[in-house]
């Protein structure tokens, strides 16, 4: 049976909110997911932005349904997408009024490359569209920067006074003080980490990578030796705990490229219908998908999908679907999709440099662990040990929640 929670984590994913409520044993007490529905419609396809408020709203929801198991919390610590940036307003928040921009998300991609590369450059590798500090950056060189946003370099490419204090892991940043949020009064919260470095906290080893999948996709290790060797295969070094860094392929490639064919062709066939039949946009049914996806498909081999359909920050290849037939299923070609993206990683992090770090173990997280995804990591990786995780333990919400379990309790204040 378990203990009262004493720590939670949350998640501010891409497309869902989780909070994972642990025991001092490190056993899930409760964890709870849902979709936030926040992402904002605009006429611009560069242009991918959420709504903050919405967001908040479905983390407050969540965290009231589960307020009988968070009586005993004493640590929060929130995770969530890395390279967003939302700005707010410093006396609003003061007056504890909700009043900020929009989640500009790291899907965000109007920054112009050529702008990019006037900036400075960064000594763990290439900075990108998408990125917080590129975006706003640009924001501020284009005067698009609302000047009552003043919370969030040089002040010639971004004002210094708004942007963030920043902390190691493990520092107190707040206290709750407000009893609505379903989070016992006192408890404290700790810095935010990444949403990568929470999902893979509780499972890397030496010799062990992760392969995570989720809207985006990541094939990691771990490493505490001279990075810059890893600068010509374009990798990402991710700060990570213990001086260790995170050796990282970050495909910006993942579910949501399953997820956007999906949506191309109900768009395609929405265009190609008979006005009178169907009088608006065919929407996709994710219970239909998800059932396509877990079916078995024979034939998905003559089938190649080189699913690059959001353009990678480095080393990008153009998309590529080839060996389609007159008797292709849907089934087959979300199937050889879901292969692709697999194989994509592999690409941009490749057998021979896992090898040579000695990594001989592949550890899935998130959906990496369901099918068809599963499936085609045993094949395309098939000279490693393929280590199904634990569930429970394998999100970005548990790996907070751990991290929040290992902070020393402080005493309560008068």
């Amino acid at each position: 049976m378990c203990e009262a929670a004493v720590a939670v984590g949350i998640d501010l994913g891409t497309t869902s909110i989780k909070v994972c409520a642990i025991d001092s044993s490190e056993t899930v007490v409760e964890e709870k997911s849902a979709v936030h529905d926040a992402w904002i419609q605009n006429d611009s396809p560069d242009r991918k932005e959420q709504c903050a408020e919405k967001i908040f709203a479905k983390v407050i929801e969540l965290l009231q349904s589960m307020r009988p198991n968070l009586k005993s919390v004493k640590n929060i610590v929130i995770t969530g997408q890395m390279h967003g940036i939302i700005l707010w307003n410093n006396d609003s928040l003061v007056a504890g009024e909700f009043s900020c921009s929009p989640l500009i998300t790291w899907m965000d991609s109007r920054v112009p490359q050529q702008f990019i590369d006037s900036l400075p450059k960064w000594e763990y590798g290439d900075v990108h569209a998408g990125y917080g500090i590129v975006t706003l950056a640009w924001l501020y060189r284009n005067s698009l920067l609302d000047p009552k946003w003043n919370c969030c370099g040089t002040n010639e490419i971004v004002p210094l006074d708004i942007l963030p204090k920043i902390v190691p892991n493990g520092t107190i940043v707040g206290i709750v003080r407000h009893n609505g949020f379903g989070l016992p009064t006192n408890a404290m919260v700790y810095a935010s980490l990444g949403d990568l470095q929470a999902t893979v906290y509780p499972l890397l080893t030496n010799d062990s990578a992760v392969l995570n999948l989720g809207t985006s996709a990541q094939l990691c290790f771990r490493y505490n030796g001279d990075h810059r060797k890893f600068l010509k295969d374009h990798l990402l070094f991710e700060p990570f705990f213990d001086d260790f860094k995170l050796i990282t392929a970050a495909s910006m490639n993942g579910g949501n490229a399953v997820h956007l064919l999906a949506e191309k062709i109900l768009e395609w066939a929405s265009a190609l219908s008979v006005d009178h039949i169907i009088s608006d946009r065919l929407t996709l049914d994710f219970e239909k998908f998800e059932q396509i996806l877990n079916s078995s498909s024979k034939q998905s081999s003559l089938i190649n999908v080189e699913p690059t359909f959001y353009e990678e920050r480095s080393e990008h290849l153009p998309s590529v679907i080839s060996g389609l037939r007159s008797d292709t299923s849907i089934a087959e070609l979300l199937h050889a999709t879901a292969k692709g993206v697999i194989a994509n990683l592999n690409r941009l992090l490749s057998t021979e440099i896992l090898h040579s770090n000695g990594i001989t173990r592949l550890i899935l997280a998130g959906n990496a662990n369901k099918e068809p995804y599963s499936t085609y990591i045993k094949e395309i990786f098939k000279d490693f040990e393929i280590c199904a995780s634990d569930q429970s333990k394998a999100s970005a919400a548990y790996g907070a929640a751990l991290f929040a379990s290992r902070m020393p309790v402080l005493p309560k204040s008068e």
